[in-house]
């Protein structure tokens, strides 16, 4: 009897516990008696403590992630691209939420598994969901980064492979590597009676070295391999919107000159009783280049806008990003170190790793809220706010052919309901590949449309040969052209 209780002592401070924690790390290993212990609940504070962040973890985290999927669901112009990758974190985070919580805890509080030996088949359940939730948000993370760095970089490829088919297909294999990554547990966790009464759910790995070689795989490809991906790609995103943000402010400066050229040019023109037909029409001509340059400015304001929704949404995702590794790395890492040194950390530190890593269940739905405005109203309107849901009324969605699954066509409203619809239009269009290809194409027209301008704009400075070069427009003579004056560029500029 003895020896084999030493047995047991040395399994324990060899086997590392079960991800899911359905058993306590250092216990002592008492005599067989004959009558089994059965599994109580452990009044004590920190119980008391665990119980009260338990629910509300679990009560944030679903009804977050449940707002998430029912207005992604509901509302036909949330599904766009990088929602439904969003979608996808917010069922693997519910799932780990309603199958993976309440056992855990449990496990703590009773200090075994309550279930018994009859229901191994929940003990390899847990053991396989958690690690398959935590892999399928890295996998959809770096889903997010490649459809993100297609959408900005290479909006013109992108077009090709972003549609709904294909984004089914990129959720597929990132479900199938999540389970493959997670299948070794299942085929080594085992119920195991420690005390007469009292099973525990826990691994009972072959050898010493097997949990070692698993658990630096499950690592180096739950966190190693898709945060070198994503810095690589969301560092070049950044790069294209620094590259865009620096083209706009060049061409505003272009702008800017045209416009006083054209103001200084129309107080030199000495008006005359009787203008020639050569006057009148070198002032339609200015007139036509006017109107011109106001359209690429209308289109420049819209790249601007653009370019302030991307940057907003590439921060958005961003903060997911540090979030999930923040909440997952030290757990993953706690337990590489458990396994080379058993003694060094003792049970407290591993219930408080576990708490951090199961807040990453309910930080996807608080960030979406604080970080963008379209879910801020879609949660509001679930809740029966009035403005809000007035607002997303308004909206006439209709299909298309390409990557975009639905554009919304909005009918401003009037009132306070339409200043919120309003900046609801200009917020996160960026989502879709559509408005990514528009903005690029709008970007380059601007570009040429100035080059080709400015030299237009050179001609009809120098002399009045550029009636016979540039299409005219039948304009009236009583136009008024907005007046710009020497105190008001120095103010733009």
């Amino acid at each position: 009897m003895e020896k084999a209780n030493e047995t047991l002592q040395a399994d324990d401070s060899t086997i590392p516990l079960i991800l899911v924690n359905l058993t306590v790390r250092n216990f002592n290993v008492s005599p067989v008696s004959e009558e089994p212990e059965p599994c109580q609940l452990i009044d004590s504070g920190r119980n008391r403590f665990l119980i009260v962040v338990f629910v509300v973890i679990f009560c944030v985290s679903l009804i977050g992630n449940s707002l998430v999927i029912l207005t992604i669901v509901q509302n036909r112009w949330m599904r766009t691209i990088t929602n439904l990758f969003l979608l996808n974190m917010a069922i693997s985070d519910l799932l780990l939420t309603l199958i993976c919580m309440p056992p855990t805890l449990t496990a703590m509080l009773f200090e075994c598994f309550i279930w018994g030996s009859q229901m191994k088949w929940m003990c390899t359940l847990m053991s396989f969901l958690q690690p398959v939730s935590v892999a399928a948000n890295a996998n959809t993370l770096v889903a997010i980064a490649l459809e993100r760095y297609f959408a900005l970089c290479r909006p013109l490829h992108s077009r090709q492979w972003q549609t709904k088919r294909n984004v089914v297909r990129m959720l597929i294999v990132v479900w199938t590597a999540a389970c493959i990554t997670s299948i070794p547990p299942t085929f080594v966790v085992e119920v195991i009676e420690i005390r007469p009464g009292q099973p525990n759910c826990r691994y009972n790995w072959p050898s010493p070295q097997a949990p070692l070689i698993y658990f630096i795989f499950l690592s180096q490809m739950l966190f190693t391999i898709p945060l070198i991906i994503m810095t690589l790609l969301y560092s070049l995103v950044i790069r294209s919107l620094w590259l865009g943000i620096k083209q706009h402010s060049e061409n505003s400066s272009r702008r800017i000159v045209f416009t006083y050229c054209y103001q200084f040019s129309s107080l030199m023109t000495l008006p005359t009783e009787e203008p020639s037909s050569g006057v009148r029409q070198n002032e339609r001509q200015r007139r036509w280049l006017f109107r011109r340059w106001s359209g690429t400015q209308l289109r420049s304001t819209h790249t601007e806008k653009s370019l302030v929704t991307k940057k907003r949404v590439i921060k958005m995702l961003a903060m997911i990003v540090v979030e999930f590794f923040v909440c997952w790395m030290p757990f993953y890492s706690y337990y590489l170190v458990v396994i080379i040194h058993p003694s060094l950390f003792d049970s407290s530190c591993h219930v408080a790793f576990l708490i951090v890593a199961y807040l990453s269940t309910c930080t996807n739905p608080i960030t979406y809220c604080f970080m963008n405005s379209k879910f801020r109203q879609a949660f509001l309107a679930a809740f029966g706010c009035h403005v809000n849901s007035k607002a997303l009324r308004r909206q006439k969605c209709y299909g298309t052919k390409h990557s975009q699954p639905y554009v919304c066509k909005v009918t401003p409203p009037q009132g306070a309901a339409g200043e919120a619809q309003q900046e609801d239009k200009d917020d996160d269009d960026v989502n879709s590949n559509s408005s990514s290809q528009q903005d690029y194409m709008t970007a380059y027209e601007g570009s040429r449309n100035n080059s080709e301008d400015m030299a237009t704009v050179q001609m009809v400075l120098s002399d009045n040969s550029i009636a016979q070069t540039t299409p005219t427009e039948k304009t009236t003579d009583s136009t008024e052209l907005p007046v710009i004056t020497m105190e008001g560029i120095a103010s733009i500029v």
